[in-house]
């Protein structure tokens, strides 16, 4: 069902009708007076009535599920095209061949604390701009989750293993960026939180909750 933080007005307005509908059915077969007669029209709008509202909740709901369904789809159409996204993640497995593993503690610290003689290497340029740029990506389609415009259980099936296996390794980062900057990358942490298995071990230290 659509978030009902982000989604609210359309779930308030769905109530009301219920509730004014549940009056009215109240009064008509528990409060009102048996012995006047009811005219043999009102049961067939109070019936009208519901349908017409459960139609509605229905038709809302199936739009809402498709338009999320194609916005993940186009997300992830556009993910794997992108020849900016396809060369920063060359760059990284340069770097980590072995994605999900724990990164070699220099590569971090090239990460938090870049020597100054680093600094105009174009490597590492690439590599810390790629690292950047592939986690901004996700960010972006967690954040998307999260409002109730992407749907979970379809980027589950396809990224859940790419995602979670870069947050493991490069948690140390994360965890020192997210330490200075609590909303760096929230909408990511809190999505690996939902995706993230038993299998996957220990939740690593990622900074502050999301």
């Amino acid at each position: 069902m659509p978030p009902l933080r982000q989604f609210w007005l359309p779930y308030a307005v769905f109530g009301l009708a219920a509730i004014l509908l549940g009056f009215v059915g109240l009064w008509m077969f528990v409060l009102r007076d048996p012995e006047v007669p009811l005219p043999p029209h009102v049961p067939a709008i109070y019936a009208g009535g519901w349908i017409a509202l459960l139609s509605l909740v229905a038709t809302t709901w199936t739009s809402w599920r498709t338009s999320r369904l194609q916005h993940t789809i186009t997300a992830l159409q556009a993910l794997r095209t992108d020849r900016e996204y396809l060369e920063a993640a060359k760059a990284i497995k340069r770097r980590l061949p072995r994605l999900g593993e724990t990164a070699p503690e220099d590569v971090l610290n090239e990460l938090r604390n870049p020597p100054r003689r680093q600094m105009g290497s174009p490597d590492f340029l690439g590599f810390a701009s790629s690292v950047d740029f592939v986690m901004n990506q996700y960010e972006f389609m967690a954040a998307g989750v999260r409002l109730g415009v992407m749907d979970k259980a379809l980027l589950r099936e396809t990224i859940r293993g790419v995602l979670t296996g870069l947050v493991i390794t490069l948690a140390p980062f994360i965890a020192e960026v997210r330490t200075r900057k609590p909303q760096t990358w929230r909408n990511l942490i809190w999505l690996y939180d939902r995706f993230r298995t038993p299998d996957d071990g220990a939740r690593p230290e990622l900074g502050p909750l999301p």
